[in-house]
């Protein structure tokens, strides 16, 4: 089979994440890919910027799936990402600081429960049912609960405004 250097047999349009892991899974495949972007880097929001000295980091905060056994785990070890860069991990991952109170999200989970249980004392029980819910659902549940915000979740776990914001922040 005869290509032409312009002959692809993907063209995916964005360069962020998902742009960039479909990409690189149809390459892997044995498919032309090319990939498109507006931009001028790669990364989506898998990248950083650069204002007046300071660098800003435009992607998400956590980076929770690339636990063991988990799917961003399983994509860079497939992708061999893994064995060209370095993860680390630091604990706490993140810690919010108010005049009203100081909250921080660990690796353990009874950990983050436990210190926000100590920041929020009167919402203890329920503080324990949210995180555990939130790492072991019921799948049945989904489908009570699919066209609900994240806020009509909290609202079944917490009455307390600070409790909920710190819970949104962190999570």
């Amino acid at each position: 089979m005869n290509r032409s250097s312009n002959t692809y047999d993907v063209i995916i349009i964005g360069s962020g994440i998902s742009g960039l892991i479909c990409g690189c899974y149809l390459a892997k495949a044995g498919m032309k890919v090319l990939i498109c972007e507006q931009h001028y880097k790669p990364g989506g929001y898998c990248s950083s910027f650069k204002r007046q000295g300071f660098i800003f980091d435009a992607a998400a905060h956590c980076f929770g799936g690339y636990r063991k056994d988990g799917i961003t785990r399983k994509i860079f070890d497939e992708l061999n990402i893994s064995k060209r860069i370095i993860i680390t991990k630091s604990n706490p991952s993140n810690t919010i600081i108010t005049p009203e109170y100081t909250v921080s999200f660990f690796s353990d989970l009874d950990k983050t429960i436990n210190n926000f249980q100590q920041a929020f004392p009167e919402e203890s029980h329920n503080i324990k049912k949210f995180f555990y819910y939130l790492m072991n659902p019921d799948p049945s549940s989904f489908a009570r609960i699919r066209s609900w915000t994240f806020k009509n979740l909290l609202d079944i776990y917490t009455t307390s405004p600070y409790t909920k914001y710190a819970i949104f922040l962190l999570i």
